[in-house]
């Protein structure tokens, strides 16, 4: 679906004469003419993370990927490769 038929499709169910001009209507009818976007300070409130030290959880995580990947190759790789090499198709 092109953009203009979207756009007419929109016209149509909506009825209003804000489609494509730009402008928000908000669930209740009222135009929004400004964007509600929060400030700079209120936006970086959660975003503490400062430096180049990795969190713990993030260091648990990668080492049981590897123990996880270094039991996969024990468990699963080797003894196939052994057969593979040992008597080829």
């Amino acid at each position: 679906m092109t953009w203009r038929v979207y756009l007419d499709l929109e016209i149509r169910i909506r009825g209003d004469s804000d489609v494509g001009s730009g402008r928000s209507v908000a669930a209740n009818g009222d135009a929004m003419n400004e964007a509600e976007l929060p400030t700079p300070v209120e936006e970086g409130r959660y975003h503490t993370y400062v430096g180049h030290v990795i969190p713990w959880y993030v260091r648990v995580a990668w080492i049981v990927f590897w123990i996880c990947s270094a039991a996969y190759v024990l468990r699963y790789l080797f003894p196939a490769l052994q057969r593979e090499l040992g008597s080829p198709p």
